[in-house]
């Protein structure tokens, strides 16, 4: 079966999972923009695929929210 879609999750440092972004039936959505992190806190994402149902979770990558730097003083 063909990719319907996909839908990508977040996991903060409590380890709490959220939907952050809902590509059913987006297929050739191949990025986003994730707002309303935390700066300097670490995060781990999966997606999970669609064809209509979502299957299993991929491997996890963790990253660390960052923001613009500082204006030189």
């Amino acid at each position: 079966m063909p990719l319907t879609g996909y839908k990508l999750y977040a996991i903060d440092e409590a380890d709490l999972t959220t939907l952050v972004y809902d590509g059913t039936d987006l297929p050739d959505v191949i990025q986003t923009q994730i707002s309303d992190l935390d700066l300097d806190a670490d995060y781990s994402f999966y997606l999970t695929g669609l064809n209509p149902f979502e299957g299993a979770q991929s491997d996890r990558s963790t990253y660390r929210a960052g923001g613009r730097p500082d204006a030189p003083g």
